[in-house]
């Protein structure tokens, strides 16, 4: 059967014949499926963006996109943003830091000042000219 969409598919290599119309190439499917396709012109009849095939989750290596996450499939794996040459990893919108309980988020507002909440409650400010405000007293030293 030629096999047009992705879920078509077979986890077994040697259930894939071929690629839309595309006979086999090899039995090394479906690591070739792209490659086939490319090779042959026949990519436009594998297309993960077809709006009735739906794609729910694609994981390269130790990395998985599932809806609107981005997670290491490696146990105690990290996952490190480190972009080529003089870029910049920049967050378009609050930070959020999920702990056991409770919640952090960095949020920038309106002056471009730094804000710091701790359940939605805003417990200290940086300003761009270094004034620091906090919501409570503040320890100079200490012991962390």
């Amino acid at each position: 059967m030629a096999k047009d969409k992705l879920s078509q598919y077979d986890n077994s290599a040697a259930n894939n014949t071929d690629v839309g119309e595309v006979s086999e190439v090899g039995h090394d499917f479906p690591e070739r499926v792209i490659q086939i396709a490319w090779d042959h012109h026949a990519l436009g009849q594998v297309d993960p963006a077809d709006a009735t095939e739906a794609v729910d989750a694609v994981a390269v290596d130790n990395l998985k996109l599932d809806g609107n996450t981005l997670s290491s499939t490696d146990t105690n794996g990290n996952v490190i943003v480190s972009p080529n040459g003089t870029g910049n990893v920049e967050i378009a919108k609050d930070l959020q830091l999920n702990g056991t309980t409770n919640n952090w988020t960095i949020e920038v507002d309106g002056s471009d000042h730094l804000i710091f909440k701790y359940n939605g409650t805003a417990v200290l400010k940086i300003e761009d000219n270094g004034h620091i405000t906090s919501g409570n007293d503040v320890t100079a030293f200490g012991t962390v």
